[in-house]
């Protein structure tokens, strides 16, 4: 009876201890990647940002990600960075770089900067980093936008 007692205590404190760890995982994430949780200070294609470099994340990851955070729900959708659903059979952008803020591209993808990025992918795996850069076309302030890889020719 007492080895009963013994062993179930310790269920409880180990499922206490991981709740905890979790706890202060999700705050962390929170904590350094503030602005993508709110949804502030997002990179758009149309603002000129050259000599930095964005990311694009699935959608249903960040809002999966963004449950997380706020409800310690573990969930499928947190598990790993995919976005390979955003590439055609050839591994290129489906979508085109200038069309990347419209809205109905926001349910499919977000862009996040370099430092954010790097954030999300020390803790989560991913299978296919997609860059977005910008490149200055002379001295007027324009800039061609590039994604790497690139984009399907549709």
């Amino acid at each position: 009876m007492f080895y009963f007692f013994f062993h179930l205590q310790k269920e409880q404190e180990q499922e206490q201890q991981w709740k905890d760890s979790l706890r202060q995982e999700k705050q962390g994430q929170k904590e350094l990647l503030q602005n993508l949780y709110h949804g502030k200070s997002r990179p758009r294609i149309v603002d000129p940002w050259t000599g930095q470099t964005a990311y694009v994340v699935c959608t249903s990851f960040i809002e999966g990600w963004r449950k997380f955070v706020k409800h310690s729900m573990v969930s499928d959708s947190v598990q790993e960075i995919v976005n390979a659903p955003l590439l055609c059979q050839h591994k290129l952008l489906v979508y085109k770089p200038e069309d990347m803020n419209s809205p109905d591209n926001v349910t499919r993808f977000t862009l996040v900067w370099e430092n954010e990025w790097e954030t999300l992918t020390k803790y989560y795996d991913y299978d296919v980093e997609i860059q977005v850069v910008q490149i200055p076309e002379g001295d007027q302030g324009r800039f061609t936008v590039v994604t790497i890889p690139g984009r399907s020719v549709n």
